[in-house]
């Protein structure tokens, strides 16, 4: 807030549940300070509780029983389907916390009948609230829903649902991301060459990618997809199925239409990008090319090699 005063204006820092601006209603504002002030109170006074109950001694207080904390760690575990994971330093520790909570708990029952039964001595002390037990498990009411209904409807009609299908897609990728990242043209030129030897240059890198699509690309697809599904056996993904029409309700097919979609996007973009390129560095070279006026003198007529018209690149 800035403050006037005969010898001038200065600066002093004003907390915001304290500033009042002249547009408020100045009742609300009386009500705001006033419910902070309560507020800050009882806050404060929750941790002092807490503070006594934490500090209270649990070395004579009874450990909770080992079968309820097998039975608590059962149901932890088993919620998760974490059984015979690497994960039992995280289960001791949690175990140890559980124990404390047991202890923790004792002394607060104690801590509240001693305060509740003398009062005049503990004028000091105000006693936390319990909080209310949840009797639904920690759960919301929601509408009825057929979930295993459309659980059972979306394993049917996907086809991640085996490992070696997923590695098999993972394999698909790669190959596909490679294609994608080649070029059909040559683009890092760093010496000048005549129009029959560039002619010749984008023809074998042309030539080159081509043959791999053909043969190296095909193959190696072929190759890496039935290794993975070579283990499947018999079912949704079996590749040594000879019968059409058991083929056409497989999943396999889906699979097949997905790693054909994937092939046609990678050609697709093997092109865009290769055109782009090539338009471009057909561009840095001819950005200087302009028309010139039939009077138009060369600025150094002595030597026309001299260009002030350099290229981009």
């Amino acid at each position: 807030a800035v403050v006037s005063t005969q010898s001038g204006h200065y600066g002093r820092g004003v907390p915001r549940i304290q500033l009042l601006f002249a547009s408020e209603d100045p009742r609300r504002f009386a009500r705001r300070v006033v419910e902070a002030h309560k507020l800050r109170l009882d806050s404060e006074s929750v941790i002092r509780y807490h503070l006594y109950v934490d500090s209270m001694n649990t070395t004579s207080v009874p450990d909770i029983d080992k079968a309820q904390l097998e039975r608590i760690t059962a149901h932890a575990l088993g919620a998760c389907n974490l059984q015979g994971s690497a994960l039992g330093w995280l289960v001791e520790k949690l175990q140890k916390q559980i124990s404390l909570d047991y202890q923790r708990t004792h002394n607060r029952i104690t801590f509240d009948k001693v305060v509740s039964s003398l009062p005049g001595q503990f004028p000091f002390v105000k006693l936390a609230p319990v909080p209310e037990i949840c009797k639904s498990a920690a759960r919301i009411d929601i509408p009825e829903y057929p979930f295993w209904k459309q659980f059972d409807s979306f394993i049917f009609n996907s086809f991640l649902t085996r490992p070696e299908a997923i590695a098999a897609l993972g394999n698909v990728r790669d190959e596909c991301n490679k294609v994608s990242s080649k070029d059909l043209f040559v683009v890092n030129i760093t010496k000048s060459m005549k129009l029959e030897e560039f002619e010749q240059t984008q023809n074998q890198s042309c030539m080159q990618v081509q043959s791999y699509l053909k043969d190296t690309w095909l193959t190696v697809l072929c190759t890496k997809v039935t290794s993975s599904l070579r283990e499947v056996g018999k079912g949704w993904f079996n590749i040594s199925q000879d019968k059409w029409e058991v083929y056409e309700i497989s999943k396999l097919r889906k699979f097949m239409e997905l790693v054909k979609f994937a092939m046609q996007d990678s050609l697709r973009y093997l092109v865009e990008n290769s055109l782009y390129n090539f338009h471009r560095i057909i561009k840095e070279t001819t950005v200087s090319v302009m028309e010139l006026e039939e009077d138009m003198e060369w600025p150094h007529s002595e030597n026309l090699a001299i260009s002030p018209y350099a290229p981009a690149k």
